[in-house]
């Protein structure tokens, strides 16, 4: 038996799919990894100079967010594990392209702060490739 609080959490983070049971309120829980999400690669300078940049036109409104959680460029290296903590949940498939295949995962991070935001990672597979690159992240 769940716990509301528990049950809020697997349907923040998970696909609900209800299916043909006997029993009518019964559903089964799909969660869609990130593809091949072991061997996914966050490029430092999208952490360093993007999230966290002050001067950068558009990183620098992500970065007020992410400093009011305690990232700073000091301990970048926080934020990037904390973004790769989140290719354990769900992954909703965005578009494809002739660039690749784009997915959003959703969930929250909680920053040395103590601060907890929920947030939107995009990530990408590109054509002939076959591992997730991070490509941003964004507040919900």
């Amino acid at each position: 038996m769940f716990s509301l609080e528990l049950y809020c959490a697997l349907v923040n983070s998970v696909t609900i799919q209800r299916v043909a049971f006997n029993e009518p309120n019964l559903v089964a829980l799909r969660i869609m990894q990130l593809p091949n999400h072991q061997n996914a690669q966050i490029a430092s300078e999208k952490v360093r100079e993007y999230l966290l940049s002050d001067t950068h036109p558009i990183g620098r409104y992500k970065a007020a967010v992410f400093r009011s959680l305690g990232y700073t460029s000091e301990n970048w290296e926080t934020l990037l594990e904390d973004l790769r903590n989140l290719l354990i949940l769900n992954a909703e498939k965005l578009e494809a392209s002739d660039f690749g295949t784009k997915y959003a995962i959703r969930g929250a991070i909680h920053g040395p702060s103590g601060r907890t935001e929920d947030i939107v990672s995009i990530w990408i597979i590109r054509t002939g490739e076959d591992f997730p690159r991070f490509i941003t992240a964004y507040p919900e």
